[in-house]
């Protein structure tokens, strides 16, 4: 496997030590080309990932004084200061490279590769210097910070430990952590003011490593060791399989450990959730931890050092070969079937072949390099949900940060992000060193989930497990039916093994690997309601479980009798894999739903979002106008205007809410017949508030900075509605037009909603075709909050990804339009520094040069 990409320079660093910083910006200065390489997201591991941040003559030399506090270096601190001082100095660097090789180049100079997120990234240079840190074996300590709580004082608490060089590194290190959490009860005992703050990412004072690798076939192989793959690797060992689990990091957990996420977020919890949190309760009641109460169960908060304790120490007690510091860069292939993965890290490069192999990397990294088909975001642009960098207030305390978007597959956009990420948030103690993603890639499987799915409960013969949310994405959908005002209930979901399967470029399902956790093939719009810690967790164990009866049985999982299937996921998990499914409401004989009871069911009162509901709430019934939303139109229309014929002769004033529910209904399946009646409430209500806009009057629980979870004033769903139809009025449009230009546009306040009404402008233009919106967009984009937005300086700020990302759609929609003003705009934003907001530009503009800028058909 050959670099995907090639970058120049004439020295290259590596070796992610102070001592390497120092040369890096030492070159710098003497004005030569210089790139730092490090497989962490931050300078100096050799010091932030040990905790060796006790005070010393030569860093208080070389750090500036504002950086210590209590006799420590500050742990955001010190890292930023390196960032800038890299940054001022010339000295370039990325986070996230792995080193493979380095071999001479044919025209001179060397050639040097790293395994990434995105596979093999290369470097040509003319000098390599790799940097290492004193190893000292006789000087091991694991370490974590505490907190008095009485005094207010920070400290970091070390417990030495013999490093075993017999043992793996994982074994060490979980000696270590296991010392940690002794020597922090005998502290507690003495001061029970003292709290338990984050563990240091690694042991030993200096890289020290155990015994590599020597066994390099297993039955199951298991790439990332986050929520899905840590479970998945315990439950195929349980099951009696050879496992090994490779994992970049030093933990495990992902998100809910390293990635500061210690709190559940809805999900169900099976018996292989309540495994890990009774122990992991245990051990904190134990040590005395505080944790927050929860709002589903007691252990919905917890402790992430301890969490990842738990998790390790069950993999290894289960005889999971537990491999840290190596990341999975390319996949094994003997034909269709994916037989082996390549790893390089620390220990070098090695090969590792499986009789299966479980994708847990949660951006279908391995499905990827084996050729599948894959998905992007949204697939029409490059929009995620929004990814966190932790900010951390004190030694364990996270904020919430999920804020914008990085492709994580891009060595350069991942350091980027981190970068902006660690000058985010005030008053922050430390960020996190683990960028976690809400999404990113998703396989096409056989089976893609999509909202129709979740709306219509659906079920699935070879259904594996079942997940419950909210419908929360956080950042940026694209769902028609949202748009129009229909927000998904808070409900379960099931997932087919079928969507856990990749399908191939040509075609084929690729044999032998399995996508766990957030990869699954899912469409953006769908994916929010499959992305819970506790879900991913069951998620990963039933993986790993039916890996294990697969291998026994010498199989495919795919192969084994579903029956069967079903019956050991019960009883090992205890989820029944059912729901409030179809056999509770009419069908018409066949698989398609009884649209005219539907119909029948509507009311005034019907609900169209479940924003506002309680949190342990659960939907249970299908709603009838979400079941008339998804339908097909042509199955749909004939029962909707039966309806409204029938109403309208009752000539009954109780039946206007009705009436009004069901045509919106009708024109949001092209039904033109009352579209004046809604466009003359549309004009009432901008009038009744004028000169201001009107605000959204219903719930904005969950919701944060627009775009966020499609809570839109309700006024913007009926212009986006309006566009549905053909020959409506372009009278609201002005009226919006002229109000947006003379009131005060305050992006921040959510029941305003000035981002949603910028937006419709762009939605009806795609959706209708009109050239009439050409100089309301021509101006709209205009505006000067899109100038500052694009302005370096300002990009620390969340709202300037937000408005680069609605710039981006009202250029789009005028490039669809035939405006050469939109081809420009996206030609300028092609080279923004958000990697998401350049490809998405740079897809606009092929689809408008390809003529597939087709916004017909609805969106799921």
């Amino acid at each position: 496997m050959s670099a995907n990409r090639w970058r120049e320079t004439t020295y290259l660093i590596t070796g992610n030590t102070l001592e390497a910083v120092k040369r890096s910006v030492c070159l710098a200065q003497q004005g030569k080309a210089v790139l730092l390489a490090v497989e962490e997201t931050f300078l100096a591991a050799d010091t932030g990932s040990f905790l060796n941040c006790e005070s010393r003559a030569e860093w208080r030399a070389f750090f500036p004084d504002s950086l210590w506090e209590n006799g420590y270096l500050h742990p955001d601190g010190y890292k930023k200061y390196l960032e800038q001082l890299c940054r001022e100095q010339g000295a370039a660097f990325l986070y996230g490279l792995y080193f493979v090789d380095a071999v001479p180049a044919e025209m001179g100079g060397i050639e040097v590769r790293f395994a990434s997120k995105g596979g093999l990234y290369g470097v040509r240079c003319q000098y390599h210097e790799a940097y290492g840190p004193e190893k000292n074996s006789e000087k091991t300590a694991y370490a974590a910070w505490i907190t008095d709580e009485n005094a207010g004082e920070n400290r970091i608490l070390k417990a030495p430990f013999p490093w075993n060089p017999a043992k793996t590194e994982a074994e060490n290190l979980l000696a270590g952590r296991r010392e940690l959490l002794l020597a922090f009860g005998r502290s507690k005992a003495e001061n029970p003011a003292l709290n338990l703050g984050r563990f240091a990412l690694r042991g030993g004072d200096g890289f020290l490593a155990g015994t590599k690798l020597t066994k390099t076939h297993f039955d199951v192989i298991v790439a990332g060791g986050g929520t899905a793959g840590a479970m998945a690797a315990l439950y195929a060992a349980r099951g009696g399989a050879e496992t090994v689990l490779i994992e970049p990091q030093y933990d495990l957990g992902g998100t809910s450990t390293l990635g500061g996420v210690s709190t559940y977020w809805f999900g169900n919890r099976y018996r292989d959730v309540e495994e890990i949190d009774r122990e992991t309760d245990r051990i904190e009641r134990k040590l005395g931890i505080r944790r927050r109460p929860g709002l589903w169960s007691e252990h919905d908060d917890f402790h992430a050092g301890v969490r990842g304790y738990v998790l390790l120490k069950l993999c290894l007690d289960a005889g999971v070969a537990v491999v840290f510091g190596q990341i999975a860069y390319d996949v094994v292939k003997e034909g269709p079937r994916v037989c082996g993965v390549k790893t390089a890290g620390h220990e070098g490069k090695q090969t590792l072949c499986g009789s299966l192999v479980i994708d847990a990397t949660g951006d279908g990294d391995l499905a990827y390099y084996a050729g599948a088909r894959t998905v992007y975001g949204s697939g029409r642009d490059c929009f995620t949900y929004w990814a966190s960098l932790a900010q951390y207030t004190g030694t364990d305390g996270y904020r919430n940060n999920f804020s914008s978007m990085v492709m994580a597959a891009d060595p350069e956009d991942m350091t980027r992000f981190t970068v902006l990420g660690r000058q985010r948030g005030e008053g922050t103690f430390d960020h996190g060193a683990y960028v976690s993603m809400r999404e990113s890639r998703h396989i096409i499987g056989e089976k893609v989930i999509d909202l129709r799915d979740l709306c219509m409960f659906r079920t699935y013969e070879d259904g594996i497990c079942t997940f419950f949310s909210n419908y929360d994405p956080k950042g940026k959908l694209d769902a028609d039916m949202v748009y129009c005002g229909y927000l998904p209930p808070q409900v379960k979901m099931q997932l087919p093994l079928r969507a856990l399967i990749p399908i191939h470029l040509e075609g084929y399902a690729l044999k032998g690997l399995y996508v766990a956790g957030k990869a699954v093939s899912a469409t953006h719009n769908a994916f929010p309601g499959l992305r819970m810690q506790p879900d991913l967790m069951h998620q990963g164990a039933v993986l790993g479980l039916l890996a294990a009866r697969a291998v026994y049985e010498g199989c495919l999982i795919e192969e084994l009798p579903t029956l069967q299937r079903r019956e050991w996921i019960r009883e090992a998990t205890g989820d029944k894999l059912t729901l409030p499914g179809k056999l509770r409401y009419p069908y018409d004989g066949g698989d398609n739903p009884d649209f005219a009871f539907y119909a029948e069911q509507v009311t005034g009162d019907s609900r169209t979002h479940w924003i506002d509901v309680p949190f342990t709430y659960e939907e249970k019934e299908i709603s009838p106008i979400l079941a008339l939303a998804c339908g097909e139109s042509e199955r749909v229309l004939p029962c909707i205007r039966k309806r409204i014929r029938e109403l309208e002769e009752e000539e009954n004033g109780r039946n206007r809410g009705t009436l009004a529910a069901l045509k919106r209904m009708a024109l949001f399946h092209g039904c033109v017949d009352d579209m004046e009646e809604i466009q003359q409430t549309v004009m009432r209500k901008i009038k009744e508030t004028a000169p201001c806009l009107p605000v959204r009057e219903g719930s904005v629980m969950c919701a944060q900075l627009l775009p966020d979870h499609g809570v839109m004033p309700e006024l913007v769903y009926d212009l986006n509605l309006l566009s549905w139809g053909t020959g409506f009025s372009m009278e609201p449009f002005y009226l919006v037009f002229e109000a947006l230009k003379t009131e005060e546009r305050n992006y921040m306040d959510i029941r305003k909603g000035t981002y949603s009404y910028l937006e419709c402008f762009a939605y009806a233009a795609e959706r209708s075709g009109r050239a009439e919106f050409i100089p309301l967009l021509r101006k709209l984009a205009e505006l000067p909050e899109f100038k500052e937005a694009l302005r370096e300086e300002n990009q620390v700020s969340l709202l300037a990804e937000r408005l680069q990302t609605l710039l981006l759609l009202l250029y789009r929609a005028l490039a669809g339009l035939g405006a050469e003003e939109g081809i420009k705009g996206l030609e300028r934003l092609s080279t923004v520094r958000c990697l998401a907001i350049r490809k998405s530009a740079e897809m606009g503009r092929k689809a408008v040069k390809e003529g597939i800028f087709d916004r017909t058909e609805k969106t799921w």
